[in-house]
């Protein structure tokens, strides 16, 4: 149990400058820090936001 404990300790740890890569179906997301699939990812975040709020 206490493996398992530290293992989700570390995930839930990390933040997203932990992240430099990110695999999905055998595509990468994210390589080298960089979004792959969304060019800009801010201003999509943004366009995101104002969407929902109408």
């Amino acid at each position: 149990a206490l493996r398992q404990l530290a293992a989700e300790a570390v995930v839930f740890a990390g933040t997203a400058a932990d992240v430099r890569h990110t695999v999905v179906g055998g595509r990468h997301v994210v390589r080298d820090g960089h979004h792959q699939l969304v060019p800009r990812v801010p201003e999509a975040l943004t366009d995101a936001v104002e969407a929902l709020r109408g």
